[in-house]
């Protein structure tokens, strides 16, 4: 009876040690945000303020529609540019230039715009 006992608590030792050495995980490597996930926020804000924008009736049902429109053309932009670079990102310059197409709309959304950022030569 002894010895079953003591190869039951060791069987059960050994089960409780190595499920606590695979419970260990490594720590996780943060990627930095690709480029167009800021370009895809803004496009998702704007698309709710004018739902936003148009119940508060500052806007007619047409202009909404041409915001809209305006939206999908920018995303339209935006995959083809993904899909034109290796590495499935946005370049600085894409950015930028959908950046611009979106600060268009910000002043009727009455969404703040991204700021420029100037690179200084210092």
């Amino acid at each position: 009876m002894k010895p079953l006992l003591l190869i039951a608590a060791s069987l059960l030792f050994i089960l409780n040690v190595s499920i606590l050495l695979g419970a260990v995980q490594p720590t996780p490597t943060f990627k930095k945000q690709p480029n167009f996930h800021a370009v895809n926020e803004r496009v998702k804000k704007q698309w709710s303020a004018v739902l936003t924008v148009l119940n508060s009736h500052k806007i007619t049902k047409q202009q909404a529609i041409d915001l809209r429109a305006d939206l999908k053309s920018i995303r339209v932009k935006e995959a083809s540019y993904i899909k034109q670079n290796p590495d499935h990102d946005l370049t600085v310059q894409q950015k930028a230039q959908l950046n611009s197409l979106l600060d268009k709309n910000a002043p009727i959304l009455e969404v703040t715009p991204v700021p420029t950022s100037t690179p200084t030569n210092k």
